[in-house]
């Protein structure tokens, strides 16, 4: 953490975002900046108490709250936000008004750096749908060359490719269930183009220099069960197990159907890989929260719970 922030190169690493639009903050997946993972980083494996200890030490004031929020989103998403206002309930129901109003001050700052951080991800994901649909709709020029029309779509910035991903997974997703209600759908011109943009994302270089290593794992799911990727939920690195909170934290702002399953892939995948490697369950696997406002807390959640595929391991 940075005690003084006046010796911090926050402000200079902040305006080069600002004024540089290849390198804003969000149209980035990660930071880039060494620095900045040294000054803000937030360790993987706390505890959401932990986490909250961090949060109170950070001395950070204005625009600096919302770099040190960029740094850790993965850390910071909606189901820990649910959590945070489900302790301020409990401190002010325990009669602790003191303890209550800073966690809430605590809550409501990182809320606003997530807004700020992720005000652009829902329009850039419905962009993404719109292009994917550009190529259902061109299908015959589509199918005379589909490489080079998936990579016609795929943006300039990090941020545009990862919402490109998203959409094309989903859509994955959304075939899969319609294959199970009809037979017809795997000739459909629809369900052809998703499949052949999955398969381009997974087999050409192209493609795969830009996707990161957490959202390769992700894939990897959608066939395979979850205990067959326990081996490499073991051993996978910090900043694969950020890249799949970081997808996580970009699901969790969409509705749909198909988007809620995908955040569900996701989440198994990190929770699962901090519980294996740091022995912390912060949340049951499989609860999660979708489209309810951080704000609000219901103690009687109506979300399913999955059984923990996790918790045998090792006995």
């Amino acid at each position: 953490m940075q005690e003084n922030p006046s010796s911090s190169p926050f402000e200079r690493r902040m305006e080069s975002y600002q004024t540089q639009d290849s390198n804003d903050l969000h149209q980035l997946w990660r930071p880039r900046e060494e620095d900045l993972e040294k000054l803000y980083r937030v360790p993987l494996g706390l505890t959401n108490e932990q986490l909250v200890e961090k949060l109170q030490l950070f001395s950070g004031e204005g625009e600096e709250k919302t770099l040190f929020v960029w740094v850790n989103r993965d850390l910071l998403g909606y189901r820990f936000l649910f959590w945070l206002t489900g302790m301020v309930l409990k401190e002010k129901q325990d009669g602790d008004v003191e303890h209550a109003n800073k966690l809430e001050i605590i809550r409501d700052w990182v809320i606003e750096s997530v807004v700020k951080i992720d005000r652009f991800l829902v329009r850039r994901v419905k962009q993404a749908e719109e292009k994917l649909k550009s190529l259902i709709q061109d299908y015959d020029s589509f199918k005379t060359s589909p490489e080079k029309k998936l990579l016609q779509i795929t943006g300039q910035s990090e941020m545009d490719f990862v919402c490109l991903w998203v959409v094309v997974y989903t859509a994955v997703i959304a075939w899969k269930l319609r294959a199970a209600q009809t037979e017809s759908s795997a000739t459909h011109p629809s369900s052809i183009v998703v499949s052949e943009c999955r398969h381009l994302l997974e087999q050409k270089d192209v493609f795969q220099r830009k996707t990161p290593k957490g959202l390769k794992l992700v894939a990897q799911l959608f066939d395979r069960s979850i205990e067959e990727l326990n081996p490499r939920l073991k051993t996978l690195g910090d900043t694969d197990i950020r890249e799949i909170g970081r997808l996580m934290t970009i699901l969790e702002l969409l509705p749909a159907d198909p988007y809620r399953l995908l955040c569900r892939i996701a989440c198994n995948l990190y929770d699962g890989a901090i519980l294996l490697q740091y022995g912390v369950e912060n949340y049951q696997i499989g609860s999660v929260r979708f489209g309810l406002d951080p704000y609000s807390f219901d103690s009687e959640s109506k979300i399913p719970k999955l059984n923990n595929p996790f918790i045998t391991i090792g006995k």
